[in-house]
């Protein structure tokens, strides 16, 4: 930089020149860097300023870092905070409060806003910890407390959660938030009636809210109250909600409670009535593929399950529900396809997993699985001579016939069981029509009298019935005339699901196999009553008709049996069925009795005697009862 080249010392003597001329005409010289040290001390000057500023600049930055290091422990990131919340960026607002609680360890803002934030991420037991530390600060402090309880009632820890709410409640005893979820802590404690009282507390204070009738219908449904519950979840669905989810929940809750009530027929109808408004919601149609299933119509479930397997294919159990209604239907290598999809998906499904093991039944030769199902479940077993020698003759034969199942039945069964016999061929045609056929008969028989007659207990009836009786208005002062002359009875799934229709809480049944195991069957709290049930019987109505008549009798007042002795069949029945071969095999299996009676070989015994055949006879002695 100090160092000259030739242009300077050319351009130095011609500045020399002139301001030699300038000093003549004015006597000084008008510059002070007149002389030969012009431009060396103008570069040194420029040196030693650049050089200053340069000092001096560092001095000065560090200082604005300083200052900014100093500022920055006093900033206020409240904004910040604030902003991150509403913009849901619940990180960012945690890391903000944190910055805000360094300096300030009760800042309540800051407590509050972080322990939200961990609520709302889901990590409910960091949020607890926040609040835990935000209420020794603020001991009283009402949102706090609610806050406390609702992270203990979402982590289950449902006794801890109702002491807050409790707490609350004495500060305020109208808070709303303490109400409500002091509700379903209950709720979780089976404490229905304090629940109730919350739920009620709020009603009285205007709350009429989804969310309110919601929960109440869940406090009812869960004491078998499905009258009650489905009457709440109907007033939940029409009232205006604060969150859709809860308005959505309403209706499946009204599905399940259907479901539960046996009102399977009603349960399709609403589940058809909301899929448009829930297009998406595969529930639904899980629900309806339950409810075909239970009324044995198998191909209809496997339309509703494979529906909602398109629309959430993660779900294994709606595959393993269609392998199930395939095996129902006798299809065994699409119900294998199937019920292997479904392990593939998921290896733990218990459905799958038990649906294989019965599939390997079924890879075996025929007549072993029909000497399997005998060993089994026939409940004279012990009493059958030379059985393993006949078994043998039996499973010796390459292919059986109707012939050869005929007489292997024959040969095993002990000649006092008259319950254990074999159908083929257009005889088990006959059957499988009559029982595609089965249908309720209703009709109003003069005024609030109600007659109903179906022919035989087919897995069907019983969701018809109930669905029949539900939409008898005010049954308690209508007269119920259930006819069951000549219907032999069918399965104990159906008689024991119109028990639970008609009586209220109590064991209506039980069964006991040749092993001694009890199997009980109890009825709900819920039921439709009757001012009076007349029981038309003759001496062809047996099995589940002379359990339904004799439960009856056996747990109310009211009720009237007309007609004639029945035919005394104490026993249940197992089916082993072939639907390609068009056999079906009936086998004794269990005793049934009603409070320890057992009718077999006695029957029910009628409390008006008719001797005609016509149904007006027994209409008659009904009417002069």
């Amino acid at each position: 930089m100090l160092s000259k080249n030739k242009a300077q010392k050319k351009l130095k003597k011609e500045m020399r020149k002139i301001l030699k001329k300038k000093e003549k005409e004015i006597g000084y010289s008008p510059y002070p860097f007149s002389d030969d040290n012009f431009y060396y001390q103008n570069d040194a000057s420029f040196a030693k300023k650049l050089k200053n500023f340069i000092s001096y600049g560092l001095i000065l930055l560090m200082v604005v870092f300083v200052i900014y290091c100093i500022s920055s422990l006093f900033v206020d990131y409240t904004d910040k905070m604030y902003s991150s919340f509403q913009n849901e960026n619940y990180e960012d607002t945690i890391k903000y409060s944190e910055k805000l609680l360094k300096n300030n360890p009760a800042h309540y803002d800051a407590l509050a806003y972080k322990g939200v934030s961990y609520r709302l991420l889901g990590n409910f037991q960091k949020s607890l910890e926040v609040f835990q530390t935000a209420i020794e600060f603020y001991p009283d402090n009402i949102d706090i407390l609610n806050e406390l309880a609702y992270c203990n009632y979402s982590l289950g820890y449902h006794y801890k959660a109702l002491e807050y709410y409790n707490q609350v409640l004495k500060f305020d005893a109208k808070n709303v938030e303490a109400l409500y979820w002091k509700g379903h802590t209950l709720l979780e404690l089976f404490e229905y009636d304090e629940a109730l009282e919350s739920v009620d507390s709020l009603l009285r204070l205007g709350y009429n809210h989804t969310e309110v009738y919601n929960l109440k219908g869940l406090l009812f449904f869960n004491q078998n109250k499905y009258k009650a519950a489905i009457e709440s979840f109907d007033k939940a669905i029409k009232a205006d909600y604060e969150t859709y989810s809860v308005y959505e929940d309403a209706h499946l809750n009204k599905i399940y409670t259907l479901f539960s009530q046996k009102d399977l027929k009603g349960c399709i109808e609403f589940c058809e009535s909301i899929q448009e408004e829930f297009p998406h919601n595969t529930d639904i149609l899980y629900y309806m593929g339950d409810c075909y299933s239970l009324m044995g119509e198998y191909q209809k479930a496997i339309k509703c399950y494979a529906k909602a397997s398109r629309a959430d294919p993660e779900n294994s159990w709606l595959v393993a529900e269609i392998a199930m209604q395939l095996y129902y239907l006798q299809e065994y290598t699409a119900s294998k396809i199937y019920a292997q999809r479904t392990i593939d998906k998921d290896p733990e499904n218990l459905l799958a997993r038990e649906l294989l093991k019965k599939l390997e039944e079924t890879d075996l030769p025929e007549a072993e699985r029909i000497v399997n199902f005998v060993k089994e479940n026939y409940l004279y077993l012990d009493k059958v001579e030379d059985f393993d020698t006949k078994a043998e003759k039996f499973m010796s034969k390459d292919k059986v016939e109707y012939q050869d199942i005929y007489e292997f039945i024959e040969s095993i069964r002990i000649e006092d069981d008259l319950f254990t016999f074999f159908i083929w061929g257009e005889y088990y045609d006959e059957y499988i029509d009559e029982i595609e056929k089965d249908d309720i008969e209703y009709k109003m028989l003069g005024e609030n009298y109600h007659y109903l007659r179906f022919d035989s207990f087919t897995r069907g009836i019983s969701g018809k019935f109930t669905n029949t009786i539900k939409n008898i208005s005010s049954t308690e002062s209508s007269n119920l005339i259930l006819d069951l002359r000549d219907n032999p009875g069918g399965l104990l799934f159906t008689a024991t699901n119109i028990l639970d229709t008609l009586l209220p809480e109590c064991i209506s049944s039980y069964t006991i196999d040749r092993n001694g195991y009890i199997d009980t069957y109890q009825t709900t709290y819920d039921y439709f009553p009757f001012k009076h049930i007349y029981l038309l019987v003759n001496e062809e109505s047996a099995s589940a008709s002379e359990l339904v008549a004799l439960s009856l009798k056996t747990y109310l007042p009211n009720v009237t049996i007309v007609g004639r002795n029945t035919f005394g069949k104490g026993v249940g029945q197992t089916v082993f069925e072939n639907k390609e071969n068009r056999y079906i095999i009936f086998l004794t299996d269990s005793f049934w009795n009603v409070k320890e009676t057992n009718i077999l070989g006695k029957g029910v015994q009628p409390d008006l005697l008719v001797n005609g055949t016509e149904l007006q006879d027994f209409l008659n002695a009904v009417m002069k009862n």
